[in-house]
């Protein structure tokens, strides 16, 4: 009996996370396109790199807060236990960087081989490198706390 229970229970967790996950984001989102000087109700302006940066930062945050809230007050866990132990972790982070550039690098010249997309010039701009690599970050940590 005690089974039956149970046996809901994951979607229960689920439910009471993503309901309020959109809520509280979406209010962080709106403060992020706010500091970042972005019209909410205007889709047609033109977002820059440090603009998205900007939104990403913001959803992060109201991710953690979200993730902290639940773990605090339905798990009854400490913030910590989620996983960020990152001490003995080194060959793993690099070989998860190696892997993921592999990854983008065959994406790439896929995506040259099969006509998809055309290289015309090269625009470095280390600002945007930085903010790309920001942003990037930012949504790769959101969807790991998430998950």
């Amino acid at each position: 009996m005690g089974n039956k229970k149970n046996k809901h229970i994951g979607w229960i967790r689920t439910i009471a996370l993503i309901i309020p996950y959109f809520f509280i984001v979406g209010v962080f989102q709106l403060i992020g396109y706010w500091f970042a000087g972005i019209k909410f109700l205007e889709p047609e302006t033109v977002k820059t790199i440090s603009q998205h940066t900007i939104v990403s930062f913001f959803s992060l945050v109201g991710t953690l807060f979200i993730i902290w809230v639940f773990i605090k007050f339905w798990d009854k866990e400490e913030f910590v236990n989620l996983g960020f132990q990152t001490k003995n972790r080194l060959k793993e982070f690099l070989v998860g960087l190696g892997l993921g550039a592999l990854v983008m690098i065959l994406g790439y010249f896929l995506f040259i081989a099969l006509n998809q997309i055309q290289y015309i010039s090269t625009d470095f701009n280390s600002i945007d490198i930085l903010l790309s690599a920001a942003l990037f970050l930012f949504v790769a940590v959101a969807e790991e706390v998430l998950l």
